[in-house]
């Protein structure tokens, strides 16, 4: 089910022979032209859209290298965590942005 015009984070499928950190490092680097260090990963989360269901598997990541260069997106932010409830996010999102927040607020 596409989310057209939704905030999402960056990410993609986990390829054959690479961990869930080297895959979200290699969907960066393929997206955004950017170079990241993981830093820690986030309990996934699961969401059930109507025709499928989806496992989102988020982590922090530090900035390494790089220049923002989108490749298959139409807009991409820098926000802060307290900006992130602002956005219009996909619903399987939301659990990532909820926790994210509430870290920040610890």
């Amino acid at each position: 089910m596409a989310q057209p015009w939704k905030g999402e984070f960056p990410g993609g499928k986990v390829e054959p022979g690479e961990d869930e950190a080297e895959a979200i490092v290699r969907e960066i680097r393929e997206e955004l032209d950017l170079e990241i260090e993981v830093v820690a990963r986030l309990d996934p989360v699961e969401y059930d859209y109507p025709d499928f269901r989806i496992r989102l598997i988020p982590f922090t990541a530090r900035l390494t290298g790089g220049s923002l260069r989108l490749a298959e997106h139409t807009d991409a932010r820098w926000v802060s965590t307290a900006e992130l409830k602002q956005l219009d996010w996909a619903p399987a999102d939301l659990p990532i942005v909820e926790r994210l927040c509430a870290a920040e607020s610890d």
